[in-house]
């Protein structure tokens, strides 16, 4: 994952996402990132944290703040500073701000972290929505009945090798 974010380099072989360079800003562009622990200024509210990170992509991505957060269950507190948001309410957050760019390549980093119950499923139900519009989703997890659900594809990593490489059970 960090070799893909361009975080660090690959001691051998390649690497190209969407046929660029990973440090290509076109590639970029195309990929939404949630770390397993977002980090976020506490004094911003969630809405002021999304039109921050909107402006810094320079796009239209400001039109979708209203909509996601309506559908990441923070509409409510959106105008509430970050400092007294819960793990799960700060996990929806980082949700939020991975979707924003519409991205072509999602990458979750144990994503249900914090998350309760019922906002695992409806987080599950946008990546399924994500899924079926052509996105792809790499998602590094011990969490095996997400993968089982979200993944057509499972590969299992064992001290940075392959162990097992193939399609999930569906």
């Amino acid at each position: 994952i960090k070799i893909l974010l361009n975080l660090v380099q690959a001691d051998a072989g390649e690497v190209s996402l969407f046929g660029l360079h990973p440090q290509d800003s076109k590639s970029r562009e195309k990929v939404g990132y949630l770390p397993e622990l977002p980090g976020f200024w506490p004094e911003l509210s969630a809405e002021e944290m999304l039109h921050f990170v909107a402006s810094l992509r320079g796009h239209g991505s400001s039109k979708k703040i209203a909509p996601l957060l309506s559908s990441l269950g923070l509409k409510v507190r959106a105008s509430r500073k970050m400092s007294g948001f819960s793990k799960g309410m700060l996990q929806r957050v980082g949700i939020a701000i991975t979707l924003l760019n519409d991205p072509e390549l999602i990458i979750l980093d144990e994503p249900m972290s914090g998350l309760d119950p019922r906002a695992q499923e409806k987080f599950r139900m946008i990546l399924k929505n994500q899924r079926s519009e052509g996105k792809t989703l790499l998602i590094s997890s011990h969490a095996l009945e997400d993968i089982r659900s979200l993944c057509s594809r499972v590969i299992v990593l064992e001290k940075s090798r392959i162990t097992l490489d193939g399609p999930t059970e569906t």
